[in-house]
């Protein structure tokens, strides 16, 4: 029992020393193998030669794979020899800034005179490269001052060549501002200057890497530590590289490439009201690397679009880039009151009447606007209006005599000549109107008070003739009443002329009569309108408009069928003659710009 309990202690004694040297050991490993990710940090720039050389010199053998994680190239999940992942790297980067990140150590794996290690690293990219580049129209800013343009660090130069543009008009506000408020006397003002210049790509991303160690180990002690082995830890999603632009409606193909554009992105793809989080662009880019399905739009009033991208599926270039071109806003919309007035007149010159607008309700005369900005420069604009109208007026028509006569039969079958005297007659219409038309609007805008920049624009507008759609009659009422006298002539009656009450249907009445205005079959208009429009604030205008409406053809259809038969009926006087209108309204509102 006593040289039992010996050879045990013995063992339990050469357990622990073993034990001791082994965690020795292992932590000479975990060192040896943060030592190596430092250079590996510092190697994977690629800044020089030196470096180039140094990071072929950490793997076991140039034969030895990486896995490619070179953004620019965009062809994750696959791996290059040593030797082509540097000869990959080359072409595009001129230097890349890496950041690594330890996460965690797997268990050793010993051998003879070997043991293997796996640490699991995040190792962050980003950098400009040269062969990828981007072609750029910026307007650059600069703040101006008696003839000295302000430089980025407050300092003031004489030579515009010398000063560094801001890139964005609101930087340069920003700063203006500041001045002010230290030098409120002092005036500045901001230059624009347009440059073409090669934008070189950034491209930014992260990945989750496995890199696998190989130690040679000599008499307990670690001597040598190579890299075997560098590969992505789960597949990858490719880059996103998001390239803002901003275009107008009608004319999507002229892009200008947006600086600092601030956007917002949401991952809530379905939901309408989803939550929207800011997202602002670096320079001209923005790497999107997370692999989720996302929405993008922009901030703000100017700009809009939204769009949808779902990286496993975008249709996106071999080198990632992927332009969200977002249209500008270059409407105006507005809402005017309409006071209608009438010219009507009776293409038969035998017909003396007068046409008097009585009071208009105003709440039924309204105009809706809206206008595409297409030119604008500091001499004139050039816009497309579309129109809706919707019209109701009151009119009274006076006409002192009318007289017609037609062939009839009387009651016993004797024919005879028909005379039909009408006189003071009075007709009331009661006619509302729509209208749906596109105007082509060319103005100028003058500048009324320089201190203060109110402006006044003064513009034509003309709408072309339209069938029917452009001018319609919704509803057209009538009611009146006349002093009528019926008689017959009977030649074959030795020419007597009845005329007296109670025979026949002759006789004096004093009749009247309503009813619905006949239909129109169908007409053509023309429209000009002359604005003028005082801004009160950049988006704000009031306005005041003179329109002439004409018609091409009749406006009512006036038939066959006559005004009076006897006096039992009094249909309207549009039944008499075709007529000649137009109508001609004064508008007053606003206009609101987008």
């Amino acid at each position: 029992m006593r040289v039992f309990a010996i050879i045990l202690l013995c063992f339990l004694f050469i357990d622990a020393s073993a034990q001791n040297k082994k965690d020795v050991l292992y932590q000479d490993i975990i060192l040896s193998c943060y030592d190596m990710l430092n250079e590996y940090e510092r190697n994977c720039s690629f800044s020089n030669e030196d470096r180039i050389s140094e990071f072929k010199d950490m793997f076991e053998s140039s034969s030895n794979l990486h896995t490619n994680d070179i953004p620019a190239m965009n062809n994750y999940n696959t791996s290059l020899s040593i030797d082509n992942y540097i000869k990959s790297v080359r072409p595009y980067y001129s230097r890349m800034n890496v950041d690594v990140r330890v996460n965690s150590f797997s268990r050793v794996e010993y051998f003879s005179d070997q043991a293997e290690i796996s640490v699991f690293i995040n190792k962050s990219i980003s950098g400009t490269n040269a062969k990828n580049y981007l072609e750029i129209k910026s307007n650059s800013f600069i703040i101006k001052k008696d003839n000295m343009y302000l430089s980025y660090a407050g300092k003031y130069v004489s030579d515009i060549d010398d000063a560094i543009f801001y890139e964005s008009k609101e930087d340069a506000k920003e700063k203006i501002n500041k001045l002010k408020k230290v030098f409120p006397a002092d005036k500045y003002s901001t230059v624009t200057q347009e440059d073409e210049i090669e934008e070189l790509i950034s491209y930014e991303d992260n990945f989750n890497l496995r890199i696998d160690f190989l130690v040679d180990i000599i008499s307990d002690t670690v001597y040598n530590v190579k890299l075997k082995k560098v590969d992505l830890v789960e597949k990858k999603s490719p880059l996103i590289v998001i390239i803002p632009s901003v275009s107008k409606i009608y004319n999507k193909k002229k892009k200008n490439y947006m600086y600092n554009m601030q956007l917002q992105y949401s991952y809530d793809i379905k939901n309408k009201k989803a939550k929207w989080e800011p997202l602002r662009v670096d320079g001209y880019f923005l790497s999107l690397n997370d692999g989720k399905k996302v929405k993008i739009r922009p901030t703000g009033k100017l700009y809009y679009k939204t769009y949808e991208l779902d990286p496993l599926n975008e249709n996106i270039a071999e080198n990632g880039l992927k332009e969200l071109n977002f249209l500008e806003y270059t409407l105006s919309v507005g809402a005017s009151i309409i006071i209608p007035s009438s010219n009507i007149n009776f293409l038969s010159n035998s017909v003396p009447a007068s046409f008097v607008i009585n009071q208009v309700d105003l709440t039924n005369n309204i105009d809706l606007k809206a206008e595409l900005n297409i030119i604008r420069n500091k001499t004139f604009f050039v816009n497309v209006s579309y129109n809706f109208s919707q019209n109701s007026f009151n009119q009274d028509i006076l006409i002192d005599s009318y007289n017609y006569s037609y062939n009839d039969v009387d009651p016993d079958g004797s024919s005879y000549l028909r005379n039909i005297q009408l006189n003071n007659i009075q007709e009331n219409q009661t006619i509302e109107t729509s209208s749906q038309y596109i105007s082509a609007v060319i103005g100028k805008e003058f500048q009324i008070n320089k201190k203060s920049k109110k402006t006044i624009s003064a513009s034509v507008s003309w709408s072309p003739p339209i069938i029917e759609s452009n001018y319609k009659i919704l509803s057209a009422a009538y009611s009146s009443s006349a002093e009528a006298l019926y008689s017959g002539y009977y030649e074959d009656l030795a020419g007597i002329t009845i005329s007296e009450n109670g025979v026949y249907n002759f006789g004096e009445y004093q009749i009247s009569g309503s009813g619905n205005i006949i239909e129109p079959i169908g007409f053509t208009s023309s429209q000009i309108d002359v604005n003028l429009s005082f801004k009160i604030n950049p988006r704000i205008a009031v306005t005041a408009d003179w329109r002439l409406i004409t018609f091409e053809n009749n406006v009512f259809d006036f038939g066959d069928q006559s005004v009076s038969k006897d006096f039992n009926d009094l249909n309207s006087v549009m039944n008499i003659s075709p007529i000649d209108m137009q109508q001609s309204h004064i508008l007053f509102g606003l206009n609101y710009s987008l």
